[in-house]
Parts: C-alpha cells; structure tokens; sequence
C-alpha cells in the first residue's frame, strides 16, 4: 500500500511557507507532503498535480488573496480538480482551511 501524496500551496509575497504544523496535521493522516510553489507556470503545476492525490490550501496569509499569481494557481488547482472530479470521474480532493479568497 501507497501512502496518500499530498500537495500544499502556500501564498504570500514574503516567501512561499507551510507552517509546520500543517505538514504534521496532514502527516498524522499518512501522507506524504510535497509543497506546490504559486509560481510555477501552468505547465509545470499540471505536471506535478498529476503526481498528487489531491492539494491542501492554507488560508493562514492575509496577502495570498491579493496576490495575482496566486489566485491564477488557485483557479488553475480548482480548474483540475473539477475535470478530474467531474469530466474524468477521477477523486482528486482540495482542502482548504482558514480564510483565504
């Protein structure tokens, strides 16, 4: 048995950051983070979401909503997701805790 492979995005123009306490809640349920940065190009996000089980959004920066990249990486996370959970039938969970968008 595989253990599940989360991604995390993390926002904010001061540095890309997952508190450690969101890495080890997500761990406790057996996964395995890897952190997803909001400047990747589209390409490159799509590549990695498709060797991820599914993403985690914190909300815990004030900056992230008004961060145009981010909220770009944001849409193009929900945009995959919805083909895959809709189109292709194909479970690919976003989680998204705090107050962000």
């Amino acid at each position: 048995m595989t253990e599940p492979l989360k991604g995390s995005i993390s926002g904010g123009d001061w540095t890309e950051f997952i508190p450690s306490h969101h890495v080890r809640y997500l761990e406790q349920t057996g996964s395995k983070v890897v952190p997803l940065s909001y400047k990747l190009s589209n390409d490159d996000l799509i590549k990695l979401l498709d060797q991820v089980s599914g993403v985690y959004i914190p909300g815990d920066s004030i900056e992230a909503p008004t961060d145009k990249r981010f909220a770009a990486t944001y849409a193009n996370i929900l945009s995959y997701a919805f083909e895959h959970n809709h189109e292709k039938s194909d479970y690919f969970p976003v989680i998204m805790l705090g107050s962000i968008l």
